[in-house]
């Protein structure tokens, strides 16, 4: 039995006090009704029909008064409790007892101002038991005490108190505890593992290109699909593996217990469950997911730290390729530390306007001539010097920094080209590569054709060049923006083609104009055979599709001598010219510079001269 003070509030209490004042000395509940409410109807309709129950017994707890809704709430008529005691609906014996001291030091806890609580136990008429709240007030009738008491049934309230603790709790889609039960599992796992003495891990899993699921597939297919892997999953986890709902397509398990070769055994488990097609609607699906993993008490024991060394180690897992698993440890924790100061590099650098661009020239074999030029981003700090784009693009798109630097570049790019132009050159296309982040910008396409208004240039003399694999993270969104592009007049083109993963049939619906080999597959040209078939297919394909081939990275003879027989329109490389700064490609547009290519190229002899 739990007791406790505070102050009273319900005005029926001061009803009571102010009806008591009278002597009240009744055997039945008749008697006391009409000695208790005489002349006050309106009073004893208020009481009797309270949604509460009201009691009023005696100093001995010997009960004078009891309302309808009490009467009901303990299964007995009214008339049947008058005479009795409060303790008689108490089941345990040991609470009866401390309810009978309880009342007896009643008078020295209360005064007129004060009610006193307490919870116990009551048993109804049936044999049911079930938790009430009691609320008890001391007053004076006439010299004679009197206790009041209003009782109230917990049962309902710790029903709707339970449900809303599990709506807050658990993830109701897929029925597993969600994020604000991680503490709680987090302290057990600790407990079972000994407080650390032995291992822990918690492995945060994301699933792949999960948003492209529900971007081509619907939010409907992928609810079923996540709640499926959420079913491999507990199948595959050892028993007890506490599993939790994060966040939309991330997940957090929780293993004790475990060495780091343990948790390899897990990860390899989770990896080889998701193996198998998931069969949704008829619909065979493979849902691979990536795990970025924190060992405890090495990488720490608080959540918030692990949950961050977990996140950062499954960045690791899907820069590596996704369908994998990385520990932050290592190469991971440096890399981590990289990442934080090139952020913080990185802001300064837009802040101090340290950026600069190069051009690389793209150069028309048909002609031999520079058909158009792509912008390349350079930094120079003034902490580290120069920084390459392969390591500061990455953080820059994953920080958001990447929206602040492309326009930067669009604008500075344009202004370029418009500046050549104004000189009376000729520089054909100019360019620039775009990130996912900013092909999801809803006004992207008014900020392209802002910038060129703004630099007098029309749409057809701008390119955007889109990696495959940007293409296929956010298909719905690419879509949309390529196709307002397209009809805008920008041209686009695919960078970096084979590297990436895509479907074919994308190649044929997106608008595009150009299809860029990457470089790797350009290198080999002329000493590998296997390669040469992939550069021919690639070709093949791209002119069956009606776009342009550019080859990336052209650096021999041999290499262009196999594209030219193979039909290539463009290249680009150091074969003819490395990223410039602007003045020294204003050099070679006004040296009119080109790549003659004679009939002679059969047998090697190619040179880059003027007209």
């Amino acid at each position: 039995m739990r007791h406790r003070g505070h102050w009273r509030s319900r005005s029926a209490m001061s009803f009571l006090h102010c009806l008591l004042r009278r002597d009240v000395d009744v055997a039945d509940q008749a008697d006391a009704e009409q000695t208790l409410f005489s002349g006050s109807e309106d009073c004893r309709q208020l009481i009797e029909n309270a949604p509460e129950g009201i009691l009023i017994m005696d100093a001995n707890g010997r009960f004078l008064y009891v309302n309808r809704h009490l009467a009901l709430m303990v299964g007995y008529p009214a008339n049947d409790l008058m005479g009795r005691v409060l303790g008689d609906l108490i089941p345990d014996r040991q609470q009866r007892d401390e309810l009978c001291q309880f009342l007896k030091n009643l008078p020295q806890r209360l005064d007129p101002a004060t009610e006193q609580c307490l919870s116990t136990l009551l048993r109804r008429r049936d044999g049911t038991e079930f938790t009430a709240d009691i609320r008890l007030n001391w007053l004076d009738s006439g010299g004679k005490p009197r206790i009041t008491a209003f009782v109230r049934d917990l049962t309902g309230h710790q029903q709707q108190a339970y449900l809303l603790r599990t709506m807050a709790t658990y993830d109701d889609l897929t029925g597993l505890p969600n994020r604000m039960q991680l503490p709680e599992l987090l302290a057990a796992t600790l407990s079972a593992s000994g407080g650390v003495s032995v291992g822990a891990a918690l492995l945060l899993m994301d699933l792949d290109h999960f948003r492209q699921v529900n971007d081509s597939l619907g939010h409907e297919f992928g609810d079923l699909l996540l709640m499926a892997v959420c079913a491999r999953l507990v199948e595959c986890l050892p028993p007890g593996t506490p599993l939790v709902r994060f966040s939309g397509d991330e997940l957090v398990a929780l293993l004790e217990n475990v060495d780091r070769d343990q948790v390899i055994r897990v990860a390899e488990d989770v990896r080889t469950a998701l193996d198998t097609p998931i069969l949704i609607n008829d619909w065979e699906y493979r849902q691979s997911v990536s795990l970025g993993i924190a060992l405890i008490p090495l990488d720490g024991q608080e959540l918030s730290p692990l949950v961050r060394k977990a996140d950062l180690a499954l960045g690791c897992a899907k820069a590596a390729g996704r369908n994998t698993y990385e520990f932050y440890d290592g190469p991971v924790a440096e890399r981590a530390l990289r990442r934080h100061q090139l952020h913080g590099l990185l802001r300064q650098a837009l802040e101090r306007r340290e950026f600069h661009l190069h051009y690389q020239p793209r150069v028309d074999l048909l002609s031999g001539r520079i058909s158009g030029w792509e912008a390349l981003l350079r930094w120079n700090s003034p902490e580290e010097g120069a920084i390459g784009p392969a390591e500061f693009i990455p953080v820059a798109e994953e920080s958001g920094l990447i929206l602040g630097i492309g326009d930067w570049v669009l604008h500075h790019a344009l202004a370029q080209h418009a500046h050549w132009q104004a000189l009376g050159l000729a520089p054909g296309i100019m360019a620039i590569n775009v990130s996912p982040r900013q092909l999801r910008l809803p006004d992207f396409t008014q900020r392209i054709a802002a910038a060129l208004a703004l630099n007098r240039l029309q749409p057809g003399q701008l390119e955007i060049e889109i990696t495959e694999t940007a293409l296929m993270e956010d298909v719905s969104h690419a879509t949309l923006r390529l196709n307002e592009l397209s009809r805008l007049g920008v041209k686009l083109a695919v960078d970096d083609f084979g590297t990436g993963y895509s479907s074919l049939g994308y190649l044929r619906t997106f608008p595009l104009d150009r299809l860029k080999i990457d470089r790797s597959f350009v290198t080999p040209l002329g000493s590998d055979a296997h390669d040469e078939a992939i550069a021919h297919a690639i070709i093949v394909l791209a002119h069956s599709l009606d776009l342009t081939v550019v080859a990336e990275g052209v650096e021999t003879e041999a290499q262009l001598r196999y594209l030219l027989s193979n039909q290539c329109e463009e290249i680009q490389g150091f074969l003819f010219s490395r990223p410039l700064p602007a003045g020294e490609c204003e050099r070679l547009l006004r040296e009119d510079r080109r790549l003659a290519v004679d009939d002679r190229v059969s047998t090697g002899s190619v040179a880059v001269g003027r007209d």
